[in-house]
């Protein structure tokens, strides 16, 4: 399994300021399930005569069941900037942990690498390997200011999710466990 963090080294640590090293990274993409967001919800049912019978309950509890709770935060949170931080027209997302920032990195073909998220590891309260029905790779990020987001590294190698973990752990003085 390539790891990113070897496969794009320079192109990271050109974003790192110095001093920074980079611990982890992990290509991942945001797959939606249930959006736990203060939005207010259009709870009416409708039909239509191509698309059918339409209850937004019922769509909102087979997100839920299908992809879980993707998303649990409210507008302005470190969870809803990291999902809108891909842009459009990106090739690839990078999450990438440091010695002292949690970094999205989008790569865009043909241009450098930018940093469309970050925040200070210390706004991180944790990461845990998360895995679901096709989504082994799924990993949890929890922020100090309640938000979680869930993205996925592989839907059916969880190897490169349990590696994150394992230097997120590593890098705030835990120690892995054998779920990790």
């Amino acid at each position: 399994m390539l790891d990113p963090a070897r496969v794009y080294d320079t192109e990271l640590a050109a974003l790192c300021v110095p001093g920074e090293d980079v611990k982890a990274a992990l290509s991942f993409i945001y797959s939606s399930g249930q959006e736990l967001t203060a939005q207010p919800t259009d709870d009416r049912v409708s039909f239509d005569p191509f698309d059918g019978l339409d209850v937004p309950t019922w769509n909102r509890a087979t997100e839920r069941l299908i992809g879980g709770v993707s998303l649990d935060a409210r507008q302005g949170t470190d969870a809803s900037f990291l999902v809108g931080s891909d842009g459009r027209g990106v090739a690839m997302t990078t999450l990438v942990l440091t010695n002292a920032r949690m970094l999205v990195v989008n790569h865009k073909p043909s241009k450098a690498p930018t940093v469309g998220w970050e925040r200070p590891l210390d706004s991180v309260a944790g990461i845990s390997w998360s895995p679901r029905l096709l989504q082994f790779g799924r990993i949890e990020l929890r922020f100090r200011d309640g938000s979680a987001v869930r993205l996925m590294a592989g839907m059916i190698s969880p190897l490169a999710a349990r590696r994150f973990v394992r230097a997120w752990k590593r890098s705030v003085g835990g120690e892995p466990n054998r779920a990790d």
